[in-house]
């Protein structure tokens, strides 16, 4: 009987130190899942997938921040190449092309080159070849917690050379405020 309850006792500290441990790594990998939790920062990623290096394919998005903040960091990394693997880092634009508050950009993906109203911002060549289809991540960052998201940074997308152009269709924004539905994030396709 004291053998009995010995086992028992032992299983019952080991059944707590399993759930503790197992406790542990369900916070753990929560916080692994919840972007620049605790960080004070707000994200806005444009992901659109399907961009062109040919000169008649150039895709023009005007982007316009409706926040009180300015976006202090873009982004932006080419995720998929048609004709070379693509690297999917984010290259960093100059501070001075950021999205200040109450202002609108137009952002050019003209051939291998990323423009901020005119200004070329990135050099895209040695991730992308002339005349092919890439997909890529537009990146929005403030340091501001809470202070942008997917209802205050929009983004319209036109393509081509023609008069008028062409309505861009297909991308999709996505941040990491609590500004959604059920005060989760935004998912909104466009």
């Amino acid at each position: 009987m004291v053998v009995l309850m010995r086992v028992d006792i032992m299983e019952a500290v080991m059944m707590k130190s399993v759930k503790s441990t197992l406790i542990c790594w369900v916070v753990f990998v929560s916080f692994l899942m919840i972007p620049d939790i605790g960080s004070g920062s707000s994200t806005v990623y444009y992901y659109i997938p399907y961009l062109s290096t040919n000169g008649s394919g150039a895709t023009y998005c005007v982007v316009s921040n409706s926040s009180t903040y300015d976006v202090t960091t873009m982004t932006f990394a080419v995720m998929a190449s048609q004709s070379v693997e693509a690297s999917q880092t984010a290259q960093t634009f100059s501070s001075s092309l950021n999205l200040g508050k109450a202002k609108t950009s137009l952002i050019a993906f003209d051939g291998q080159t990323v423009s901020v109203d005119g200004t070329t911002g990135l050099d895209i060549s040695s991730y992308t070849q002339t005349s092919s289809m890439y997909g890529g991540t537009l990146k929005f960052l403030s340091t501001s917690s809470g202070s942008i998201n997917c209802k205050n940074i929009l983004m319209s997308c036109f393509q081509g050379t023609t008069s008028p152009k062409r309505n861009l269709i297909g991308y999709l924004c996505e941040d990491d405020s609590t500004s959604g539905p059920g005060s989760y994030f935004n998912l909104i396709g466009y």
